[in-house]
């Protein structure tokens, strides 16, 4: 009863999107989102293994991509200084 009654007077928690993050980092995150559910719907270990080998790669793409456009943000800020 406390939650739903907060919720109807606070409403949601809105995430607002960082201006130095780009597009391309957003996808990935969505691509590594669909990876991380391939690994908790694989049956077998096999698969679920693949699964894993996948969304590490996608997880490193996504940290890298975000720290590249960070690094950049704060470069351009520099700049203008």
């Amino acid at each position: 009863m406390w939650t739903s009654t907060c919720s109807e007077v606070l409403g949601k928690k809105k995430y607002q999107q960082k201006d130095w993050i780009s597009a391309d980092p957003l996808n990935k995150v969505q691509v590594r989102k669909e990876k991380k559910g391939a690994i908790n719907n694989s049956r077998t270990r096999a698969a679920k293994a693949t699964a894993q080998e996948e969304y590490t790669e996608t997880n490193r793409a996504v940290k890298n991509s975000v720290k590249t456009d960070k690094a950049n943000f704060i470069e351009d800020l520099a700049k203008e200084a």
